[in-house]
């Protein structure tokens, strides 16, 4: 009797067991579908030809950036204290444009790229350039839970492993970064719009008013 009875509680513990590492098996898998959705919307925008970014970090060094993109065409501006460096860039001439507004000076150069996403969050490159196995993602979500920022419900996202350590606050309704904290605890914040730029935005219209510089 006693064996059948220590059997018993022995098949309830291993059926204890298997229930709470399959909640966790599920957990986990939810939290890995709900990352790589957020990766494969950033795909989508990264890949339009027509979008508004702006990454804003509290440190000088990686610093306050905003970029236009439509079509053919972008502006790539760094926010500075003493004067904005403003780039344009014409994939169709295969050009781009060196504004120093403050001189009122410019210089071209003949070669141009599209402007993309500049600071992005480590964890949403990596995994958009890399492929990752479920287990890797899903060991390197340490926290994902829902919080509201600045009025926004967000996925709060803390993922880590041996290249990355950082929290990112993803907006449910976009699935777009707002906000990202990284190892140091540097905080930075994103604006990301679509389907919002217009030609003024990242043509270099006022040219005449600058100077070419001599190559």
């Amino acid at each position: 009797m006693k064996s059948n009875k220590n059997f018993k509680i022995f098949l309830i513990f291993i059926v204890v067991i298997i229930l709470v590492l399959v909640c966790i098996a599920v957990n986990k898998y939810k939290q890995y579908k709900i990352l790589m959705s957020i990766v494969e919307e950033t795909n989508k925008v990264s890949a339009s030809d027509n979008y508004y970014y702006e990454f804003d970090s509290e440190s000088s060094v990686y610093g306050h950036i905003k970029i236009w993109v439509k079509g053919d065409y972008s502006k790539y501006q760094t926010v500075l204290v003493d004067g904005d460096k403003i780039n344009y860039t014409d994939l169709k001439e295969n050009k781009t444009y060196f504004v120093d507004n403050a001189e009122k000076v410019y210089s071209i150069n003949n070669m141009a790229m599209k402007s993309g996403f500049t600071n992005f969050p480590n964890t949403l490159l990596l995994l958009r350039n890399e492929e990752k196995s479920f287990i890797d993602i899903a060991l390197s979500i340490k926290e994902l839970k829902t919080e509201v920022v600045d009025t926004k419900e967000c996925y709060k996202i803390r993922y880590e492993n041996d290249i990355i350590n950082e929290t990112i606050w993803i907006d449910k309704t976009t699935l777009l970064p707002i906000k990202n904290q990284n190892e140091e605890g540097t905080l930075a914040n994103y604006t990301i719009i679509l389907n919002n730029v217009t030609d003024d935005d990242v043509m270099f219209t006022n040219i005449d008013e600058y100077k070419l510089l001599e190559q």
